[in-house]
């Protein structure tokens, strides 16, 4: 919304999925780009997590924290 724009011209948020994945699984963004959501113990309850492809395997980007049930949704 532009910071001049009224309040009863905001638009809604859009995502590009109806749902984000669940813990343990994984999404399909794009060829080679997966999404995954890892739970925190905070208010924010979870971080979303990045796996790219790449030659040699894939790289991760934020990991998370190592809790219990983040061990857990890795394993």
């Amino acid at each position: 919304m532009p910071l001049n724009a009224r309040p009863d011209e905001a638009r809604a948020l859009t995502f590009p999925f109806e749902t984000p994945p669940a813990y343990g699984e994984v999404l399909e963004v794009a060829p080679g780009l997966r999404w995954l959501r890892m739970p925190l113990p905070y208010r924010l309850d979870h971080v979303n997590i990045y796996l790219l492809e790449d030659d040699d395997g894939w790289a991760i980007f934020d990991t998370g924290i190592r809790t219990a049930e983040a061990q857990g949704v890795w394993d």
